[in-house]
């Protein structure tokens, strides 16, 4: 049984759960990790209109559960206490990465946790809004791994698993430029909305917005 536990169900945790349970293999488990269950901002999730189906759980109720792959997905501002909360379900063989707290979330986490565990995950080409509970994904990127540090054994399983679970991957040498890459895109998009005064939920569908912040990379 492969064990995944995806810690904050955010915008992009919840796209990426919800590719995981399309792929129907009854060999994973999924958990959605909350801090408390009353107050998920939705129940159920909804992605592109159909009810996310996972296991929310909490940190009580998931202690001394072995976990294969840890994946942080919440806001640089939430990871300190979200490693602090989370350190009970890990254990050595664990593989653990953050996709959405900042360009040195893989940094952060090798100070937690054996750096021979960690990866950089960097998301690319995603477009997600959301509203209240419902997310809408317009467009499926790519997460871009990073192994530095990994054993040989523990990048082929980190390989493997993204495999499986039908996450849209590629495992680069050169993680560092993606994470840049990254970065600056933000900025450009961050930037454009503040000038034109608009949500990024807006600023998706403004044809010109998005043409400035693509010509400023």
């Amino acid at each position: 049984m492969l064990r995944i536990a995806i810690c904050g169900i955010g915008a992009l945790g919840s796209v990426l759960a919800d590719k995981i349970v399309k792929k129907h293999t009854e060999d994973i488990e999924l958990f959605g990790i909350v801090r408390d269950l009353n107050s998920c901002w939705g129940s159920p999730v909804f992605v592109d209109g159909r009810p996310l189906r996972i296991n929310y759980r909490t940190m009580q109720t998931v202690k001394g559960i072995p976990f294969d792959l840890v994946l942080y997905c919440v806001k640089s501002y939430e990871l300190e206490a979200a490693l602090a909360e989370t350190k009970a379900i890990v254990s050595p063989q664990t593989l653990i990465g953050c996709i959405s707290a900042g360009i040195d979330a893989d940094v952060r986490l090798k100070k937690e946790f054996q750096p021979s565990q960690v990866f950089s995950a960097v998301p690319f080409g995603f477009d997600i809004s959301r509203i209240s509970s419902h997310v809408t994904c317009g467009k499926t990127g790519i997460l871009y791994l990073g192994t530095q540090g990994l054993s040989s054994i523990k990048k082929a399983s980190l390989g493997e698993i993204f495999r499986k679970i039908g996450i849209p991957h590629e495992i680069v040498a050169d993680e560092d430029y993606w994470k840049w890459k990254q970065f600056l895109f933000d900025v450009a998009i961050g930037q454009t909305c503040f000038v034109y005064q608009q949500t990024y939920g807006e600023y998706i569908h403004n044809e010109r917005a998005t043409e400035i912040s693509f010509n400023a990379m």
